[in-house]
């Protein structure tokens, strides 16, 4: 019997420790701006304070919204958003045309980021994401994960994520652009965050280790 209380004892703690771990980045968003002083983003621009190589950068706020445009992919420059959406939240909680939009499809957000200046490559992060995406600085892939398509049959989602470096030139404005398809969440409920390419590499490659040995506990 108390070969079965301690059993219990220690998966409970178990259990919570798990709990505790991984809601620490929920209670720091909660007060990133206040501890940080970075400002949201508004109006789709977002004015830089700091050198994202020295620390990740939360780009949330007023993005540029396409519903079921593909702007890098197809090119789609010359049109206009459709609104300005809260990053994070779901797009399913905006309407369009009078109507709510669905949870599945695909759509494009753009933000300027204005004032940056940074001396190393950087990449857009986004941890844990539950749709496939693409993400574009000035035209250029910062990362990808699955497989964006207008199809919703065709699109793939996973873990996995795939990070390039890239090189900005200071003091100017920078376009970027995610790319969105899912089949089961409407959006950008995660903050994408911008960091310099190789702590992204090693924060994910941290990631990874850390969820394959919670799994195998």
């Amino acid at each position: 019997m108390r070969k079965l209380d301690s059993t219990k004892l220690i998966l409970i703690s178990g259990i919570l420790f798990v709990l505790i771990i991984s809601h620490i980045p929920v209670v720091f968003t909660q007060f990133y701006h206040s501890i940080t002083k970075i400002p949201s983003a508004e109006n789709g621009t977002f004015n830089f304070p700091v050198d994202p190589g020295d620390k990740q950068v939360v780009l949330d706020g007023e993005w540029e919204f396409y519903w079921n445009h593909l702007l890098i992919t197809d090119s789609k420059q010359d049109v206009l958003p459709d609104f300005y959406i809260n990053v994070p939240d779901y797009w399913s909680k905006y309407q369009l045309n009078g109507e709510y939009l669905p949870s599945e499809g695909f759509a494009s957000y753009r933000l300027i980021l204005d004032s940056i200046n940074t001396y190393c490559p950087v990449t857009i992060y986004l941890p844990d994401f539950g749709s496939a995406y693409k993400v574009f600085i000035n035209g250029t892939l910062a990362s990808e994960s699955g497989v964006v398509s207008k199809n919703t049959s065709e699109v793939f989602t996973t873990t996995r994520v795939n990070f390039y470096p890239v090189s900005l030139p200071a003091n100017q404005k920078h376009e970027v652009v995610i790319e969105v398809a899912t089949t089961r969440f409407s959006g950008l409920y995660m903050a994408p965050m911008m960091m310099a390419y190789e702590s992204a590499v090693q924060k994910e490659a941290i990631r990874n280790n850390f969820r394959f040995t919670l799994f195998g506990a």
